[in-house]
């Protein structure tokens, strides 16, 4: 059933499928679609997926323009920005939806005088480790983008990384799930269902469904389904995020590429000429919204990047709540329990790691369950 058409239905009993997934997130949904195509039966919980972080993120395919300390992370990282294009052609193919994915670049620019030199260093250190790097100079990066303000000392151009439009990839994640036989239950898992220590099963306001193997993607809420230990260990947590577009009057008044500056925010454009700004990064708790301090500061970091943009029509703003663990490292594993899976803390990651930890994850359950796979 879909998510609109199950609507409020009872689930007239328990229901079988190879592995249940909490959450209908870009993670949950991912690992559902490459698990089907591997021949799992899936069945997913999620209540409210129009409340998905996915839905409120930007969309940013960055594996280096974030100082990222972990080595681990930063393969992640790299691993997802080369797997994107396939990932998306075969999303493409399978819902026959179009995702709107792009790569025009990120621009890391520098507002101290001084900073020339150390740009130069900085693009050349990001291309010893893999990234095709260059610095330009204020007046090669005024060439290539010419609304931004006058920053002095230049930028780092970061030439393969992008964007993906991530509502276009949510509604062809579902509609792919539907497409490959999947099952959505419209209800949260309140609980796990544990028998002789092995988890059989998810907990839901109308009772119990069974299922060969379980995966916690359930993002902001993920603290719950997890041991006292893994509590303390992982500390999975909310940060709120709020984000806003905004639209040049003419799209030659835009930007064509993802721009970058720590402190003051980010600028990602879209096709049809807008542009996103954002984020805050607050741990508010569980509790998305929007607030006056919020988007002030969203709106000041984009004129600071763009000082046009002042002129540009506000659209809409909104706000989501990341999922966080430990100090900022995924959480792609086994639960001590058997048949319990984790996909945790994927943080301001989410998006450029699913085709990643979907893939780790279809793998570690297809072991499991002893399926041979695809």
């Amino acid at each position: 059933m879909s998510p609109t058409s199950a609507g409020s239905s009872v689930i007239p009993g328990p229901i079988s499928s190879d592995l249940l997934i909490i959450g209908g997130g870009i993670l949950g949904l991912s690992t559902a679609c490459e698990a089907l195509s591997r021949g799992i039966s899936v069945t997913l919980f999620d209540q409210a997926p129009e409340r998905s972080a996915t839905l409120a993120a930007a969309g940013m395919l960055s594996p280096y323009a974030e100082s990222i300390e972990t080595p681990f992370l930063q393969e992640l990282m790299k691993q997802g920005r080369v797997s994107y294009p396939a990932y998306v052609a075969r999303l493409e193919e399978i819902s026959g939806v179009r995702i709107e994915l792009a790569f025009p670049g990120t621009l890391l620019p520098s507002v101290v005088e001084t900073d020339g030199a150390r740009l130069q260093s900085t693009a050349e250190r990001f291309a010893d480790i893999g990234a095709r790097a260059r610095y330009l100079d204020p007046t090669d990066l005024a060439a290539d983008e010419p609304r931004l303000g006058p920053i002095a000392a230049g930028a780092v151009l970061l030439e393969d990384e992008g964007y993906v439009n991530p509502q276009t990839l949510h509604t062809a994640l579902r509609a792919g799930f539907e497409r490959l036989g999947g099952e959505w239950i419209p209800l949260h898992g309140l609980g796990l269902a544990v028998r002789q220590q092995r988890v059989i099963g998810v907990e839901t306001a109308n009772g119990l469904v069974l299922g060969g193997a379980v995966l916690n993607a359930s993002g902001a809420g993920a603290d719950r389904f997890l041991l006292p230990e893994d509590q303390e260990r992982y500390r999975a947590r909310p940060v709120r995020g709020q984000a806003i577009r905004l639209r040049p009057p003419r799209a030659a008044d835009g930007i064509r590429r993802v721009i970058q500056l720590p402190g003051t925010g980010y600028l990602v454009p879209r096709a049809d000429g807008s542009v996103i700004a954002g984020a805050t990064s607050e741990a508010v708790g569980p509790f998305p919204g929007l607030t006056a301090e919020g988007i002030h500061a969203v709106l000041a970091g984009a004129i600071r990047l763009v000082p046009s943009a002042r002129n540009w029509s506000f659209v809409e703003a909104w706000s989501g709540l990341r999922p966080l663990a430990g100090e900022g490292e995924p959480v792609i594993a086994p639960d001590a329990r058997p048949g319990l899976f984790h996909g945790l803390g994927l943080y301001r990651h989410g998006i450029l790691l699913a085709p990643v930890a979907a893939t780790r994850l279809a793998k570690m359950i297809t072991d499991y369950l002893g399926k041979s796979g695809s």
